[in-house]
């Protein structure tokens, strides 16, 4: 019975120590596809951070009386390549 609780114990820290893991890994490979807001048609010629306006909007306007955390902003001004190689990368993997 010992030996069960032990073991019990060892993959509960196993567990958690490999959500954090998870975690940490997830935040800093965020992509395109990771995004649940696509801004279209901004003005390319505005004469303005793009990243701190887009930030302020979306902090502060989008729910009444409360404030979003926004964790990043990437502007990409055409993501068709970027999809078409993530399909090209899921099929080579199939392949392989």
């Amino acid at each position: 019975m010992g030996v069960s609780i032990t073991m019990m114990m060892v993959l509960i820290f196993f567990r958690k120590s490999q959500r954090k893991i998870d975690n940490t890994i997830d935040e800093a490979h965020l992509t395109p596809q990771d995004y649940t807001i696509i801004v279209k048609n901004i003005p390319k010629k505005l004469k303005t951070d793009y990243k701190k306006e887009l930030e302020h909007i979306f902090t502060n306007n989008v729910v009444p009386d409360e404030k979003m955390e926004i964790s990043k902003i990437t502007l990409v001004y055409n993501m068709d390549y970027l999809i078409e190689l993530e399909v090209k990368l899921d099929e080579a993997l199939k392949r392989k």
